[in-house]
């Protein structure tokens, strides 16, 4: 269960000192290290090594990936948490991290070349659009949102809780700047060498990104209920697997932007299929949005089946097509998956009984 907030009245403008207090309480307990702790690592581990975007066979590399995400995740989580619940401006600064990490440190998002981005379709400006697409969503919801949905799972006592005092925070924000940094020199200089983005290009994605963050960070601070000893009735609510499998199909539709039909990319057709995927997110975040708000009937079974879907998607792309050329990577890949998904599914079973009884 989430720990309910006490009510308020209080509903009058803070001063400037009173709101940067509010914004940076006091540090946490102790205890509240091995929810960060976790959180910090789960990053790196499903949105990489999950994905075999870090491999087995290369496992050092998460020296320079996991100060970067692991950080990032943890700023991301600790600024929201400070001033609300929702999930809006968490994925409004995960916008913002995608834009940081593949726009201005790896420039992923400007480089023909990078996973052969220009054959994807979709190349505008100078652009990689289709990729654009596919890598926005990707870092909202597998390097930021299901990390922090998994760890506020596992350590529900705290899960609207901030985790970090102010040198906690400050010392993330210092090292995922320097990470940032490490991680664009040395992916410029061993894995894309040569490739520089227009200066203009970097200027609008930095500008963007400062849109989004500030549009997160400026996201109005969440206000207890005066009724909150009344509790909503149930609504009729999808059993937690069906939203396992709808979650499972979204992550389908992001993963098949890099298999659009090789005759309609060099096409402006290609846009058919992109409006399409952004077309059905909408949609569907938006019925989520109804299913999960007030709603006693939403459970954490369904929050882990959330989860469950895309990590399914991800894992098995990663099996089939990133790491196809390495036997061994394959099998790390495939059994960390197993593992992962096994886990998840019996916590998921977990939470539908708790329910039950």
């Amino acid at each position: 269960m989430v720990p309910t907030q006490k009510a308020t009245t209080h509903l009058e403008q803070p001063t400037a000192s009173e709101s940067a207090s509010q914004f940076l309480p006091e540090p946490t307990p102790k205890s509240a290290i091995w929810p960060a702790l976790v959180l910090f690592l789960m990053s790196p581990l499903i949105a990489e090594v999950l994905l075999g975007a870090t491999r087995l066979t290369k496992i050092g590399g998460l020296i320079l990936v996991a100060p970067f995400y692991g950080c990032g995740v943890l700023l991301i989580r600790e600024l929201v948490r400070r001033r609300t619940t929702s999930w809006w401006p968490v994925v409004l600064l995960g916008a913002a991290y995608m834009l940081v990490e593949e726009g201005l440190a790896l420039q992923t998002l400007f480089n023909p070349n990078f996973v052969n981005a220009a054959k994807l379709g979709g190349r505008w400006l100078g652009v990689n659009f289709v990729l654009t697409q596919w890598e926005l969503g990707y870092h909202i919801v597998w390097s930021i949102c299901i990390p922090i949905a998994i760890t506020e799972l596992l350590f529900p006592a705290r899960r609207t809780q901030p985790w970090l005092g102010r040198l906690g925070v400050s010392v993330c924000a210092i090292v995922f700047a320097l990470a940032a940094l490490a991680l664009g020199a040395a992916f410029r200089r061993m894995i894309m060498p040569g490739f520089h983005a227009p200066s203009l290009h970097l200027l609008i994605t930095a500008g963007l990104a400062c849109v989004f963050a500030l549009s997160a960070l400026t996201w109005p601070r969440a206000k207890a209920s005066t009724n909150s000893a009344q509790t909503p009735a149930p609504r009729r609510t999808p059993p937690w697997w069906l939203v396992g499998i709808l979650a499972a199909i979204w992550g389908t539709s992001l993963f098949g932007l890099f298999v659009i039909p090789a005759s309609i990319k060099p096409n402006n057709t290609v846009t058919i299929f992109m409006v399409a995927q952004v077309g059905f997110t909408a949609v569907l975040v938006w019925r989520l949005k109804i299913l999960s708000t007030n709603n006693p009937g939403w459970t954490d079974a369904h929050r882990w089946a959330l989860v469950f879907g895309p990590v399914l998607v991800s894992s098995s792309f990663g099996v089939v097509a990133v790491t196809a050329d390495s036997r061994i990577d394959q099998i790390g890949v495939a059994s960390f998956a197993i593992v992962t998904l096994t886990t998840l599914l019996i916590l998921a079973r977990r939470g539908a009984r708790s329910v039950t009884r």
